[in-house]
């Protein structure tokens, strides 16, 4: 299944829309939530979804998709190839524009 986030002032209202997607999935797609990850958090910290960091001040990209990016820029860089290195920052501005 894929992921989803939802988002509300009150953490009653978010169990019972949990509540509501678990009998939903049962019934009609014969499928589970994990429960290992079906939980209800703060938004007052960051978290990590879909490789950006959420915060209440707005995206950035995760700390895993930094160091990749990090990585793979030494060795475009030390590989002297010009054209992947410019096709590579393009990519990382877009997704650091998002």
């Amino acid at each position: 299944m894929d992921d989803l986030v939802c988002f509300a002032d009150e953490r009653s209202t978010l169990r019972s829309h949990r509540n509501a997607l678990i009998e939903w999935l049962s019934e009609e797609r014969r499928l589970r939530l994990n429960t290992r990850k079906g939980h209800i958090r703060s938004t007052g910290l960051p978290h990590t979804y879909l490789g950006y960091r959420i915060t209440r001040r707005g995206l950035d990209l995760g700390p895993r998709a930094t160091r990749r990016f990090k990585t793979w820029l030494a060795d475009a860089v030390a590989s002297g190839d010009e054209e992947h290195l410019r096709r590579g920052l393009a990519s990382w501005q877009g997704a650091m524009s998002f």
